[in-house]
């Protein structure tokens, strides 16, 4: 009985883990799929406030765009229809690009004051009517850094919930152990001969 209870307990425990795990899991690729959604909205509206400036706005609005990024996760270029570089930290237009307009995934070079690096980025690039090229995206670590922290901070329940089923097993199979040796006592005593002893027709 005792170890049937145990086995029962960890049973459930393991029920319960797995269901929380899959939660987490779920709730991590929900919280990073809208975190990507959230940042593609925020790319089309920066390329578009960019490419209805004039040119000499457009310039400085790339830069103060560029200079308020501490953190370095905004990218943006302007290239001339020759493919030269006018402004922005992208280093060059690579030329499996798609200029549709679209979200898009990929690998760039980003130059800036602090050196060239590589970095993984969701980004649109759009033709204008002149044939210069825009380009507007966001490094994809940020989003992937934050789901995490909420996965993390999520998974830090998971513990606490399973000690909290197996403690409530441990003890339920320890009060069920006594009974039964509470039980066994009172047989062997009326097995004795002592018939002053009864056993409860219910147990507490």
């Amino acid at each position: 009985m005792h170890s049937t209870t145990l086995r029962r307990t960890f049973l459930v425990a393991g029920i319960v883990a797995a269901f929380i795990g899959a939660l987490l899991g779920f709730v991590y690729l929900k919280t990073k799929a809208d975190l990507t959604q959230r940042s593609d909205r925020m790319i089309a509206a920066q390329i578009g406030v960019f490419a209805e400036l004039s040119p000499e706005r457009r310039l400085d609005a790339i830069n103060e765009h560029l200079r308020q990024d501490p953190n370095r996760v905004q990218l943006a270029g302007w290239f001339g229809s020759n493919g030269r570089r006018v402004a922005g930290n992208l280093e060059s237009l690579a030329p499996d690009l798609e200029t549709d307009n679209a979200v898009q995934s990929a690998v760039v070079d980003r130059a800036d004051e602090r050196g060239r690096e590589k970095q993984a980025v969701r980004l649109i690039v759009r033709s204008l009517p002149d044939g210069d090229v825009l380009v507007s995206g966001r490094n994809v670590d940020e989003v992937g850094e934050i789901a995490r922290v909420v996965g993390q901070a999520l998974a830090l329940g998971l513990v606490p919930a399973v000690l909290l089923c197996l403690a409530v097993g441990v003890a339920l199979s320890a009060r069920i152990r006594r009974r039964i040796v509470e039980v066994n006592v009172r047989v062997q005593r009326i097995v004795a001969g002592d018939l002053r002893e009864r056993l409860s027709a219910t147990e507490d």
